[in-house]
C-alpha cells in the first residue's frame, strides 16, 4: 500500500475513533441545553414541529425572525437527524459529528496538498484533540460548524487552480452564502485568503474579476434568504458582542490573561510548546529549496497568514472575552505544527513517534474527558498554566449532574394555571446553567404547550428597568430559586436577583407565592402566581358603584357594570371590572383587553374571569364580581380600552367589543 494510502486508511480509523469519543461523552453527559444552545435548540423545534404540521408559513416565519440577530442555519441542521431519531437534543448532537468528518477530510485534503498527507494526518489529530476544538464538537454553538466551513472553504479556494475553475467559484459561493447563514463573521474568516488568490489570479490574467463576481453575487443570493430581512439588527449586534456593551458584560482582562486563557482552553499548553519548539528548528532544519519550491511556500506562507493574522487582530483588540470565536483560526496552527513535525522527522516512523509524543498529553486529557471512567478530577498546573483538569474551558468530563427534571415546572404551571390556546408569559428571575429562561423555553417547545418564558434581561443590572419589562410583557408567573449558592450563579447575569426577591417578599410586586418545585435537597425553583384580587357581593347585597358605569351584554349571558381605573403613581394603574349574570351561565369566559394610545397597542392582557378561581358558571344569579388587573400603562396621553369575551369551548372572539376610556 502506498504511503498516501496508509494515511487515508489512518485518517478514517482516526475519524471514526473520534466519533465513537463524542458518542461516549454525549452518552454520559447529563448537563441540559443551556443560553444560546437552549435558544438554537428550542428554535430547530420550532422549525421541526412546522415541517411536521407541513406549516410553511410558520417555518419561513421561525426560520427568518425566531433567533432575532443570529443566523438560522445552525437551527435548521437538525431537522434530519429529528426525522430520523426523534425531536431531542442528543439526536441534535449528530451534527456536530456530522461536521467533524467535513472538517477531518478536508484539513487533510488541505494539507495533503500544501505540504503531505502524512502533514495532514496529523493536523487533523493535532487539530481535533485541542480543547476548544473538541468541546465544541460536544455542545451546539455555532463556532464548531464555522470553523468546518471555513475549513471547506479554504480547502476549494486553493483548489480553484486561482479561481479558474468555473464550477469551484460556484460552489465557492454556494459555501459563502451558508457560511454566512452559520455566522455573520464567516467573511471576517476568508477575506485574506480570497484577496490573496485574486491578486495572483488578476496579475495572470484569468479573469478574476469575473470570477470574484460569481463567488460574492452566489453567495449574497443564498445569504439574501435571511439577511434580507435582519441585516440591520446583525450588523449592531455583531459589533456590540465584539466591542461595545454586550461584549463589556463577559468581562476584562489583560492581553496575557487572555492568551493564558488561550493556551490553557484553546489550543492546550502542550502543543503550544511543541509549536514554539519544532516551527523555529524546522525552519533551520529546512534545505535551500529550488525556485520553484521556493514560490509555491511563498504563496502558502501569504495564504496561511491572510487566513490567520487579519481575524486575531479583529478578535484581539474587541472587548469580547470568549475564546471561542478564535475556532476557525486553530486550522492554521494545526497545520503549521504538522508540517513542522514532518519537516523536523523527516522519515514516516520518526514523523509517526514524534507527531504521537507532541500529542500525547493532550491525548490523555481528550481521553478523559470522553469517559468518566478515564477521567481526572485533579488538576495539574504549571504556574498559570493548566496541564490537566476536569475542565478546561468548553472541554470537560462528562457531568451527571444537571438532569433535575426542569420539565417539572412547566408540569406545575399547567396544573395552576393551563395557558391553553392562547401564549402566556413566565417570567425566569435566575440565570443558571440548569435553571434558565432558554432552558424553559426549549422544554416549552419540546413538550408543545403554550407558555413564553424570558429573563428579567439580559445581564440587567438595573431593578426598576427589569420591572418595566416584565409588566409590559404582563406575565401570569415569576419564576424565581432558593437554595443556590452565591457562586454558583454567573454574576453579570445575575445582578437584579436580590433586589427582585426583595419585592417578592414585600409585597411590592402584584404576584404572590404559589408552589415550589424541588429539584435538588437544596434547590427549589419558586413560582409566584400574578394576583388578580377579586371581591364577590351576594344576590341584591349592597356595594359601591363602579365610578365609570358601563353596562354591556356579552352572549352566553355575561354582564359588564362598568370598571374603576386608579393611577398607583408611576407607571402602573389598577383596572377593576365589575361583572355579573342575570341567569345561570353554563361555562367560563376569558377576558380579553387590548390597552391603546391612539391607533397604538402597547399591551394585551387575557385571563380567565377571576383567574379560574370562581368559575362563572358557579356564580348565581345576580351575583356582581369585581375584580382587579395590575396595568403597565405610561401616563403619555389619552389611553382607551377595548375589552371582548371568549367562551371556554368557544375560543373565537364575541361582540360586542366594549371601549373604556382611562385617564379621564
Amino acid at each position: 500500500m502506498t504511503r498516501d494510502g496508509i494515511c487515508w486508511l489512518a485518517l478514517a480509523g482516526l475519524t471514526l475513533a473520534q466519533l465513537v469519543a463524542n458518542q461516549s461523552f454525549v452518552r454520559h453527559d447529563h448537563r441540559p441545553p443551556a443560553y444560546d444552545e437552549a435558544w438554537y435548540l428550542e428554535t430547530s423545534l420550532e422549525l421541526y414541529h412546522s415541517v411536521v404540521d407541513s406549516d410553511w408559513p410558520r417555518f419561513w416565519y421561525h426560520y427568518k425572525y425566531t433567533l432575532g440577530p443570529k443566523a438560522p442555519l445552525i437551527a435548521v441542521l437538525p431537522l434530519p437527524f429529528y426525522l430520523l431519531f426523534g425531536p431531542h437534543y442528543k439526536p441534535a448532537l449528530l451534527v456536530n459529528s456530522s461536521l467533524l468528518v467535513v472538517s477531518n477530510l478536508f484539513l487533510f485534503l488541505l494539507a495533503r496538498r500544501l505540504y503531505s498527507a502524512s502533514a495532514g494526518l496529523l493536523a487533523v489529530l493535532f487539530y481535533q484533540t485541542m480543547p476548544l476544538v473538541y468541546g465544541l464538537s460536544r455542545t451546539y454553538l455555532t463556532e464548531y460548524g464555522l470553523a468546518a466551513l471555513v475549513l471547506t472553504w479554504i480547502y476549494f479556494l486553493v483548489d480553484s487552480e486561482r479561481l479558474t475553475r468555473n464550477g469551484i467559484n460556484l460552489l465557492l459561493g454556494l459555501l459563502l452564502g451558508l457560511g454566512l447563514l452559520v455566522k455573520v463573521l464567516f467573511p471576517a474568516f476568508i477575506a485574506g485568503p480570497l484577496l490573496v488568490v485574486w491578486w495572483q489570479a488578476r496579475r495572470s490574467g484569468s479573469g478574476a474579476v469575473t470570477a470574484l463576481a460569481t463567488i460574492l453575487v452566489t453567495g449574497l443570493v443564498v445569504a439574501s434568504t435571511w439577511y434580507a430581512s435582519n441585516l440591520g439588527s446583525v450588523v449592531q449586534f455583531a459589533w456590540d458582542n465584539a466591542y461595545g456593551e454586550i461584549a463589556a458584560g463577559y468581562g476584562t482582562a489583560s492581553p496575557l490573561d487572555r492568551a493564558v486563557r488561550f493556551l490553557n482552553e484553546g489550543t492546550s499548553l502542550a502543543y503550544a510548546v511543541a509549536f514554539a519548539a519544532l516551527v523555529p528548528l524546522s525552519m533551520l532544519w529546512r534545505c535551500r529549496p529550488s525556485p520553484l519550491a521556493a514560490q509555491a511556500a511563498h504563496r502558502r506562507r501569504l495564504l496561511l497568514l491572510a487566513w490567520f493574522l487579519p481575524p486575531l487582530a479583529a478578535i484581539a483588540v474587541g472587548r469580547n472575552l470568549e475564546i471561542r470565536f478564535l475556532a476557525p483560526l486553530l486550522p492554521v496552527l494545526a497545520l503549521w505544527l504538522a508540517a513542522a513535525v514532518v519537516g523536523v522527522a523527516a522519515q514516516p516512523a520518526a514523523v509517526a513517534v514524534l507527531g504521537l509524543a507532541v500529542a500525547a498529553l493532550p491525548l490523555r486529557v481528550y481521553a478523559g474527558h470522553s469517559h468518566p471512567a478515564l477521567a481526572s478530577r485533579t488538576e495539574v498546573r504549571l504556574g498559570a498554566f493548566v496541564l490537566s483538569g476536569p475542565r478546561l474551558g468548553l472541554a470537560r468530563v462528562p457531568d451527571g449532574e444537571g438532569d433535575w427534571g426542569q420539565q417539572r415546572i412547566l408540569e406545575a404551571l399547567e396544573r395552576l394555571n393551563p395557558a391553553g390556546l392562547t401564549p402566556r408569559y413566565a417570567i425566569v428571575g435566575v440565570e443558571h446553567p440548569f435553571l434558565n429562561a432558554n432552558l424553559l423555553r426549549y422544554l416549552n417547545i419540546s413538550s408543545r404547550y403554550n407558555w413564553r418564558f424570558t429573563s428579567l434581561g439580559y445581564a440587567e443590572t438595573s431593578a426598576d428597568r427589569a420591572l418595566e419589562r416584565l409588566y409590559t410583557l404582563d406575565p401570569y408567573f415569576v419564576i424565581v430559586a432558593e437554595g443556590f449558592h452565591e457562586h454558583d450563579l454567573p454574576p453579570f447575569l445575575n445582578r437584579i436577583n436580590a433586589d427582585i426577591q426583595a419585592r417578592l417578599d414585600h409585597s411590592e410586586l402584584p404576584f404572590h407565592l404559589r408552589a415550589k418545585v424541588r429539584l435538588t435537597p437544596e434547590v427549589s425553583a419558586v413560582l409566584y402566581e400574578r394576583e388578580a384580587p377579586r371581591t364577590s357581593f351576594a344576590p341584591g347585597a349592597s356595594f359601591e358603584p363602579p365610578s365609570h358605569p358601563q353596562v354591556a351584554d356579552f352572549p352566553g349571558g355575561v354582564r359588564l357594570l362598568g370598571y374603576d381605573w386608579k393611577r398607583r403613581g408611576g407607571q402602573l394603574a389598577d383596572l377593576s371590572y365589575y361583572w355579573t349574570v342575570p341567569r345561570a351561565v353554563p361555562e367560563d369566559y376569558r377576558v380579553h383587553v387590548e390597552f391603546t394610545r391612539g391607533s397604538e397597542v402597547f399591551l394585551r392582557q387575557d385571563h380567565l374571569i377571576t383567574s379560574g378561581r370562581h368559575p362563572v358558571f358557579e356564580w348565581r344569579t345576580g351575583e356582581v364580581v369585581k375584580q382587579t388587573m395590575t396595568v403597565y400603562a405610561p401616563a403619555e396621553g389619552a389611553l382607551e380600552a377595548r375589552v371582548w369575551l371568549t367562551g371556554w369551548s368557544r375560543p373565537e372572539a364575541q361582540a360586542p367589543v366594549v371601549r373604556l376610556r382611562l385617564d379621564e
